[in-house]
């Protein structure tokens, strides 16, 4: 009798002790843990999102749920080395209030579509073994839990598995015995011991594979903006090279009217302190056979000519495409790239050739690819900034003063008409030379000018030449059209 007396005494006296040691010992696990991450910053830590754990093991299916995987994330991100991200399961909260902020009802200031991050590594898991045993007689007895799974990272690019290692753990002790011992339940103390260890150890091992972390750590990448107006070497002193920046765009299916891409690309160059041509200066010149054919065969000679002829040092060029995706989470979703390169105007020399993809989310078609376009395009700018600022003798075009040659040929000419538009072109804004060549009823012009051949060509057609005029052609350095 007096034996049994003692049996709750001894366990309500062993059992604060053991819970005890296992929590410290699970507090020392994640403390070394932070301890070898205290200088990691945030920005340096490598993104995981933690999926939910294959149960394979039948008498835990009924038990688990989404609990391991839900302890391993509060567990990893106490560490301070990794940036964890919600499961994909959980984000549908971030996902409608993006599409809130969408709809017009809202003021537009809430979260926007296209900047969630991505997990650089994934960690998963299978419970490979649980077991709970409870051993001896009527209401006192011992518990006995068993609890094993296999912790996989992985490399969400590649699928590749990139580490892998099993975690076991075995714990004893006294507690209640359930009367009904044929059914299997979580709800002992040495399951819950059990667990927390497991958990403490998982994250141990996690943390210790030190050089898969900091290889997967976010690096100083060129996507990242290294410089300003205030730090880019190259245009200190406000003496930095001219940039001409023409890239196209196309939504699979139709052109784009405004490029996104080409637009945060400029805006880049310019917070860095470049000197950046209006576009709309050489607008005729985007959709011309000239252009084409430079994009078309990356001819980096033919490219450097046009930058000239606009008085550019440096002329980016290249295209960019987005298409629809299909609906994700109920909103257009689209994909887009944009690939240039930045030439030399002064020698054709290729001083960047890069390309950049993104994705965007919107209500709208249209506007998901000019989302897409547009992050696209800053990292592309991004890209370029840093590339041009860390250029090593970058020299100015021989065309750098803006001055170009070009011809004027028109049909249907008489002496008289051709002599009315000399005089007209000899007073043009920006025109430095003009010579006349009449013959057989076409009059042509060589005209050496600054600025864009559009302008010429404009007033041309528009008659302020004192002549009926329809220009039928702008390609490159060159305008052709009748008189009327």
């Amino acid at each position: 009798m007096r034996y049994k007396i003692l049996i709750p005494i001894i366990m309500a006296v062993t059992l604060p002790i053991l819970v005890g040691t296992v929590n410290a010992q699970r507090k020392n696990t994640v403390e070394s843990s932070t301890i070898n991450c205290e200088n990691v910053s945030r920005e340096q830590r490598p993104r995981i999102r933690v999926t939910g754990f294959d149960i394979t093991r039948t008498s835990a299916q009924s038990v688990f749920g989404k609990e391991l995987a839900s302890m391993l994330v509060n567990s990893l991100n106490k560490t301070g080395c990794f940036n964890v991200l919600e499961s994909l399961k959980n984000i549908g909260n971030s996902m409608e209030e993006m599409k809130l902020n969408q709809s017009g009802v809202t003021d537009g200031s809430g979260p926007e579509t296209g900047r969630m991050k991505g997990a650089q590594l994934i960690v998963t898991g299978e419970v490979t073994e649980f077991k709970e045993t409870k051993i001896g007689a009527l209401a006192i007895g011992v518990n006995q839990a068993h609890i094993g799974f296999i912790l996989r990272i992985v490399d969400p690019q590649t699928a590749e598995v990139l580490w892998s290692e099993s975690v076991e753990r075995k714990v004893t002790k006294p507690g209640l015995k359930i009367f009904n011992a044929d059914i299997i339940s979580f709800g002992t103390q040495a399951m819950e011991d059990a667990l927390e260890k497991a958990i403490s150890d998982a994250v141990g091992l996690i943390v210790s594979q030190r050089e898969l972390i900091e290889t997967y750590s976010p690096k100083q990448s060129d996507v990242e903006l290294k410089y300003d107006r205030n730090t880019c070497p190259i245009n200190l002193g406000g003496s930095g090279p001219t940039v001409m920046v023409i890239i196209p765009e196309i939504h699979i299916t139709r052109r784009v009217p405004d490029p996104a891409g080409e637009t945060e690309i400029i805006k880049t160059l310019i917070n860095a302190g470049f000197k950046v041509i209006d576009p709309s200066i050489y607008k005729a010149i985007r959709d011309s056979e000239e252009f084409g054919n430079a994009v078309k065969y990356q001819d980096a000679a033919a490219a450097s000519k046009i930058g000239s002829r606009f008085g550019a040092d440096i002329i980016i060029f290249g295209e960019a495409f987005s298409e629809s995706t299909g609906i994700q989470n109920g909103m257009q979703s689209c994909r887009a790239r944009v690939e240039a390169r930045a030439v030399s105007t002064y020698n054709a020399q290729i001083l960047g050739a890069d390309g950049r993809h993104a994705g965007g989310s919107d209500n709208s078609e249209l506007v998901a690819g000019k989302a897409a376009l547009r992050s696209a395009g800053s990292k592309m700018g991004a890209y370029f900034v840093n590339t041009l600022c860390e250029a090593q003798g970058v020299k100015k075009s021989t065309g750098g003063t803006g001055e170009s040659s070009s011809e004027i040929v028109l049909g249907n000419a008489t002496y008289t008409n051709a002599g009315k538009v000399e005089t007209y072109l000899k007073t043009f804004k920006g025109v430095k030379s003009v010579v006349k060549n009449f013959s057989s009823g076409v009059a042509r012009f060589t005209v050496t000018h600054t600025g864009s051949l559009d302008n010429i060509a404009s007033a041309l057609d528009s008659g302020k030449t004192g002549v009926s005029i329809v220009v039928t052609g702008l390609n490159g350095s060159k305008i052709e059209g009748n008189f009327k």
